[in-house]
């Protein structure tokens, strides 16, 4: 009789690699998941055999074969984000991961490309802010402060609402709306909302942090807004950080882009 072959586990619908070093503050954690962006895609663009011209998949980068982004409001492509911690770590999300939905069979696909390309990688760089050690990070727990499931959620990176407020909104009741509708749109029941802090940016652009309270336990992650793919709007667990009393806005958040030092590691976490 010939024995059957070994069950081989499934990879990781989420890719989570810990950081050597203490909790983010803010800024740090959009410019450490932008390093994370544009490091995955060079090495997708590696496994594919792919020169420096040829575009890729919208899956890994968010762009069509043209280079337009893809259309507001569609997001078959990755997220990518830093929890703050301790530990501090970043993660790599698949769309139907973000969505609460099954995979598509093309998502499948591409998550075979994703885990080879991450294969080996044991470094970030991360531009002025420096180089990081990756260390992969084992399945999470349901205490897991980005994947695991609760009924209470914050904010760790500002909510960007995906439209401007038009002449008259209530800053409030306009970014209440929006993160109810972010909530529906991600397969996420109704919750209650509360605005923490807000910010009203250049040409009356809105940041907001957010307390989440669900009317029953959900599964994270809760990415939510215009930068969700890139590091903002991530919602923790809330009784995993600091009490919500603590929280505040900053001035401005650092993009992905800033030549703030690594020091900023030490900056308070919202």
């Amino acid at each position: 009789m010939t024995p059957l072959p070994a069950t081989i586990a499934a990879p990781p619908a989420v890719h989570g690699f810990i950081l050597d070093g203490p909790a983010l503050a803010p800024a740090l954690c959009l410019r450490l998941a932008g390093a994370l962006r544009r490091a995955v895609m060079a090495r997708v663009r590696d496994t594919l055999g792919l020169g420096p011209q040829d575009g890729l998949p919208a899956f890994f980068c968010g762009h069509q074969s043209d280079g337009a982004p893809v259309r507001p409001g569609h997001h078959d492509h990755l997220f990518f984000l830093a929890d703050p911690g301790p530990p501090a770590r970043v993660l790599i999300v698949p769309p139907s991961h973000a969505e609460h939905r099954p995979p598509s069979p093309e998502e499948c696909g591409h998550r075979e490309t994703l885990v080879k390309a991450l294969a080996g990688m044991t470094h970030l760089i991360a531009g002025a802010d420096g180089v990081f050690t990756l260390h992969p990070q084992d399945r999470p727990s349901p205490a897991d402060p980005v994947l695991g499931s609760g009924l209470y959620w914050r904010s760790a990176t500002a909510f960007h609402p995906p439209r401007h407020p038009k002449r008259g909104d209530d800053p409030q009741a306009f970014l209440t709306a929006l993160i109810a509708k972010e909530c529906l749109a991600r397969a996420l029941p109704l919750p209650a909302i509360k605005i923490i802090a807000l910010r009203r940016g250049a040409r009356d652009g809105l940041a907001a942090l957010a307390h989440l309270t669900f009317p029953k336990p959900v599964s994270g992650p809760i990415l939510l807004g215009r930068d969700a793919h890139r590091g903002g709007g991530v919602f923790l667990l809330g009784a995993v950080r600091r009490p919500p009393a603590e929280e505040s806005l900053p001035s401005r958040e650092g993009s992905a882009d800033s030549n703030d030092s690594r020091s900023a590691r030490n900056e308070p976490i919202i």
